[in-house]
């Protein structure tokens, strides 16, 4: 089943699915604070999501840095794998730890994100 968050917004154009949720923006945890994941709010004609972060590992290792779409790895026991409109953080064992497909349709976009976020401390945070 899909739900839409209490207090978020949903978008005509582009939409974000999240562990059974559809918003147009997603936010968990703090920028400067360790963990944190951003996915902006996209509008046309942009045909792709707008996502930050700082991803950390179930060990509280930081993986990864998200700007832009761009990701930059920290953690060498992590690659990305990227195909088509997927971006994936992959670890050594081929398991994803996050990433993202965006599907594009006649007149809108959905971006999923995928896979499970910890904080810091290498806490679970959401479940993608």
């Amino acid at each position: 089943m899909i739900s839409v968050k209490k207090g978020v917004s949903f978008s005509a154009y582009h939409n974000y699915r999240y562990g059974g949720h559809v918003s147009s923006e997603f936010a968990a945890g703090s920028r400067g604070d360790g963990f944190f994941l951003f996915a902006g709010q996209v509008s046309y004609p942009r045909t792709s999501p707008d996502i930050h972060g700082s991803i950390y590992d179930s060990s509280g290792c930081r993986a990864a840095d998200i700007a832009h779409n761009v990701v930059t790895i920290i953690n060498p026991e992590y690659r990305i794998v990227e195909e088509g409109e997927s971006v994936h953080i992959v670890s050594a064992k081929g398991d994803i730890l996050f990433g993202w497909n965006t599907v594009q349709y006649r007149n809108a976009l959905r971006t999923e994100l995928r896979g499970v976020v910890y904080d810091e401390n290498g806490e679970p945070v959401y479940f993608l």
